[in-house]
């Protein structure tokens, strides 16, 4: 009996298969569309701050006003500055003794003090806020609260940096999970709208 090699036509089998598995894996990779980078809230928080005390320190610096009135319009100012990718990211100010002096989201809170306020985990918040705006001018304190229009507490992260000039400390929240950049433009948006935002009795309210 006549034995027929068959190591060439399994090489050409093997070959066929191996290219046609390949094929749409290749396919698959090429159309799959572009992961976006991602950016951390807290970065864009800290733009935000800059892009706000900007605007504080220029109304400070006005010739044409006196200090009640540029703090009133500065209140005013930081009341109404929104910024994140969905205009959610807002900024409160105390004095150096906790008074509430803005509360975008709550104007009952204002001209109240708020350093026994505390999270669920009974940490008073706005009192430590207080004591890193003394020590360092700035730093960041973590606390539970709800985000803007939610009731579930979770994980926050408030930027604290202190005004000296005015003795406030300005503050805002951020969170530990990280959002989709910005396309066009690279630099996140921030716009102050010309009333303020409607105020949100149905959840808690946050000062940080």
């Amino acid at each position: 009996m006549r034995l027929v090699s068959t190591g060439p036509f399994l090489a050409g089998i093997l070959l066929l298969v191996t290219s046609f598995a390949a094929t749409p894996v290749r396919a698959a990779k090429d159309d799959a569309p572009p992961q976006k980078p991602t950016v951390s809230e807290r970065s864009i928080a800290s733009q935000a701050m800059d892009e706000l005390l900007k605007v504080v320190i220029s109304i400070m610096n006005d010739p044409g006003m006196g200090e009640a009135e540029k703090k009133q319009k500065a209140m005013t100012f930081v009341r109404n500055f929104r910024y994140g990718a969905d205009n959610q990211g807002y900024f409160w100010i105390t004095d150096n003794t906790g008074l509430m002096l803005v509360n975008p989201f709550n104007s009952e809170l204002e001209g109240k003090n708020q350093l026994e306020l505390k999270d669920i985990n009974d940490k008073r918040f706005i009192a430590e806020a207080l004591q890193v705006a003394r020590d360092k001018g700035e730093g960041v304190v973590d606390y539970l609260w709800p985000r803007p229009g939610l009731e579930t507490p979770v994980l926050t992260v408030a930027l604290i940096r202190l005004f000296k000039e005015w003795n406030w400390i300005i503050g805002t929240g951020s969170y530990p999970e990280t959002i989709e950049a910005y396309e066009e433009p690279t630099i996140p948006r921030f716009f102050t709208p010309l009333s303020p935002p409607p105020l949100l009795p149905e959840r808690p309210a946050s000062p940080v």
